[in-house]
C-alpha cells in the first residue's frame, strides 16, 4: 500500500478527530468513519489504515471512540450514515462518498444534527454539506512519475501502463 494511500486514511481520520476536539471539549468525540468497502486494493489500503488509526488514535485518546462502517454501494453507505447519526450518536464524521451525489444529501443530514464532517476524496455535490474536505491531486498522481520516466528512458524505449 502506498504512503499515500495512508497519509490520506490518517489524515482524514485525524483532522476530523481534533477538528471537533475544540467544540466538544467538556463531551466525548463519538467519530463515524463511513468508506467504501474493500473492493479493489487502493480501497483495500483505506480499509487497513483507517482500522490502524483506530486502534492508534482510540489508544492515545481515552475519550474518543471511532467506528468504521464499510459499504457496498450507495444505498447502503446512505443507510450507514443514518445508524451512524441516529443510533450511535457520532459527533464527527469521515466519510468517503460511494457517489458524490448519492452521498450528499445523508452526509448533510448528518451535519445537521450537529456532527463536524470532513470528506475525503469525492467531492459531495453541495459544499455545504461539509466543513473539511481532504483529497490529493489524482492528476499530478499520474504527471509526475510520467515525467520521471521519460527523463529516465532519454526519449527512448516504450512504457506500457
Amino acid at each position: 500500500m502506498t504512503t499515500i494511500t495512508r497519509r490520506i486514511a490518517l489524515t482524514a481520520v485525524a483532522a476530523a478527530a481534533f477538528a471537533s476536539l475544540p467544540a466538544l471539549a467538556a463531551d466525548k468525540v463519538n467519530l463515524g468513519v463511513s468508506i467504501p468497502a474493500a473492493t479493489h486494493s487502493f480501497m483495500g489500503g483505506i480499509n487497513y489504515w483507517a482500522n490502524q488509526a483506530k486502534k492508534d488514535l482510540e489508544k492515545q485518546h481515552k475519550d474518543l471512540k471511532i467506528t468504521i462502517k464499510t459499504a457496498a454501494n450507495a444505498p447502503e453507505q446512505a443507510n450507514q450514515l443514518q445508524d451512524l447519526s441516529t443510533v450511535t450518536k457520532i459527533n464527527a464524521l469521515v466519510v468517503f462518498p460511494f457517489e458524490s451525489a448519492a452521498l450528499t444529501k445523508p452526509v448533510a443530514q448528518v451535519k445537521a444534527k450537529g456532527a463536524y464532517v470532513t470528506v475525503v476524496d469525492r467531492g459531495l455535490t453541495d459544499t455545504s454539506a461539509q466543513d473539511a474536505y481532504v483529497a490529493g491531486d489524482n492528476t499530478a498522481f499520474g504527471r509526475i512519475p510520467a515525467e520521471y520516466i521519460v527523463k529516465t528512458l532519454g526519449g527512448k524505449g516504450n512504457v506500457v501502463a
